[in-house]
């Protein structure tokens, strides 16, 4: 018996029909929808200075929060080059990733921050986990609170990293 060969219509139909129906399913399903209703309520204004005390964290400091119970990250702006210390333990249970935000507890998580996987609505929500900046080297030195709006600038880059 022969093979009868498709005629050359059939694979762009099938494509097209099979992108129609995962975004039927998308739609009825609203799986879209679930991931932003989760972070509709963390998003921050973006004017609004941060009026709490920021403390200066050496790298040695940051990596003793290492562990699901408190969890710090180091992000560096990419505009500015400030590294920003976030304690993000409260947001553990919320993040899409699971434990992928594990990869780089208690260290340098810039690289992983910045990937393509996260939206980016991500710089909105990290900024409310901003504790302070870290020290390269030397003393961390005493808190500080930033509320001035030239040193909101510096903030803003920071928690927008």
């Amino acid at each position: 018996m022969e093979d009868a060969a498709l005629p050359g219509w059939v694979l762009p139909v099938t494509l097209v029909l099979g992108a129609i129906v995962l975004a039927f399913i998308r739609v009825w399903f609203g799986i879209d929808e679930k991931k932003n209703r989760k972070y509709a309520g963390k998003r921050a204004v973006a004017t609004k200075p941060i009026q709490k005390p920021l403390g200066r964290y050496t790298k040695e400091e940051v990596a003793r929060h290492a562990s699901e119970s408190d969890l710090w990250l180091i992000i560096r702006s990419r505009t500015t080059g400030v590294a920003g210390v976030y304690d993000v333990t409260q947001y553990i249970e919320d993040h899409p990733g699971g434990d992928a935000i594990f990869t780089h507890a208690g260290g340098d998580a810039t690289e992983g921050f910045h990937g393509p996987q996260h939206p980016a609505t991500v710089h909105d929500l990290v900024r409310e986990y901003l504790i302070g900046t870290l020290v390269e080297g030397g003393d961390a030195g005493e808190a500080k609170t930033f509320t001035a709006q030239a040193e909101w600038k510096v903030q803003g880059s920071l928690a927008c990293a």
